[in-house]
C-alpha cells in the first residue's frame, strides 16, 4: 500500500508540473513544434528506460501470440470469477467514461468556451494536481483502516459530486480548486483499488489480472472522450457535459456500494 501511495505521489508531482511546462512550451514554440518536442521526450524516455540496469536475466521463453492469448484468457477467467475485483474494474470503466467526457474537452472549454488564455487553463489544471499529490500520503493513513469497498464507493461518489461543483462558477482559480477535490478523491480511488488487488490476487496471477482489469477499466477512455466531443459538436453546452459526467460518476459510486465490492472483507 505504501508503495502504491509513493508511486502515485511521484506521478502526481509530475502531473502538477506537466501542464505548466506543456503550456509554456506551446506558447514559446507553437503547436507543431511542441508536438515534435513531445515526440522527442517520449523517445528520450524510452532510451532512459532501456538503459536502466537489469535486475535479473531476461526470460528465455519465447513469447508468441498464442502465449499472450492464453495469458489474457487465464487472467480474464480469474478476474471474472473474482466478483470483488471485477466489480472494481467495472466501476472504473464507468468512472473513466465520465472523467474523460470532461477532461478530453478541458482545453476547449477553458480557451474557447470561457475565453481564458492557455496559461490560465494550464494553471487551473496544475492546481488540480495538488489534490492528487495530497491523496498519496493521506491514503497511506486511511486505506488500511477502512474497508476497501467502502472507500472505493464513497470516494467515487465524492469525486462525482465534486465534478458537479464546476457548474457553480467559471473562474479559472475556482475551477482549479474544484479539480483539487476531483483529483484527490480519484487518487484515493486508484490507490485503494491497487492495494485491494495486490492483497487479494495471488502473486502468480497478479500480472495477468492487472492486464485484464486495466483493459476493462481503460476501454471507456476513448468512448467517454468521443461522447463528450460529440455532445459539444451537436451544440450542447459544456455545462450539460459536466452535469452528465458528474451524475454518471456519482452513480458509479452508488452502484459500487451495492455490488460485491461493498461486501469485501
Amino acid at each position: 500500500m505504501k508503495a502504491n501511495a509513493l508511486i502515485q505521489t511521484i506521478d502526481n508531482t509530475l502531473t502538477i508540473l506537466g501542464p505548466l511546462a506543456g503550456g509554456s512550451v506551446v506558447m514559446l514554440m507553437g503547436g507543431i513544434n511542441a508536438l515534435c518536442f513531445d515526440v522527442f521526450s517520449f523517445i528520450l524516455s524510452a532510451g532512459i528506460l532501456y538503459a536502466l540496469p537489469k535486475s535479473r536475466k531476461p526470460r528465455t521463453r519465447k513469447i508468441t501470440l498464442t502465449f499472450l492469448k492464453n495469458d489474457i484468457l487465464e487472467g480474464a477467467k480469474y478476474s471474472f470469477h473474482q466478483k470483488v475485483i471485477f466489480s472494481g474494474s467495472l466501476m472504473f470503466f464507468i468512472t473513466n467514461f465520465a472523467l474523460n467526457m470532461f477532461e478530453a474537452n478541458y482545453i476547449f472549454y477553458m480557451t474557447k468556451a470561457l475565453g481564458y488564455p492557455l496559461i490560465d487553463a494550464t494553471i487551473a489544471l496544475s492546481i488540480g494536481g495538488i489534490g492528487a499529490l495530497i491523496a498519496g500520503p493521506v491514503s497511506s493513513l486511511i486505506v488500511e483502516r477502512f474497508r476497501a469497498g467502502m472507500l472505493l464507493s464513497i470516494s467515487t461518489v465524492l469525486a462525482g459530486l465534486s465534478t458537479l461543483l464546476l457548474l457553480i462558477n467559471t473562474n479559472y482559480l475556482y475551477i482549479g480548486v474544484i479539480l483539487v477535490l476531483v483529483s484527490f478523491f480519484g487518487t484515493i480511488n486508484v490507490i485503494t483499488y491497487f492495494t485491494l488487488r495486490q492483497r487479494t490476487v495471488p502473486s502468480e496471477q497478479l500480472g495477468r489480472v492487472v492486464a485484464v482489469t486495466r483493459m476493462v477499466s481503460y476501454a471507456s477512455i476513448p468512448i467517454g472522450s468521443w461522447f463528450g466531443g460529440l455532445l459539444l459538436n451537436q451544440g450542447i453546452s459544456m455545462a450539460w457535459v459536466i452535469l452528465i459526467a458528474g451524475v454518471v460518476r456519482t452513480g458509479a459510486g452508488i452502484g459500487a456500494g451495492m455490488s460485491p465490492l461493498a461486501h469485501e472483507r
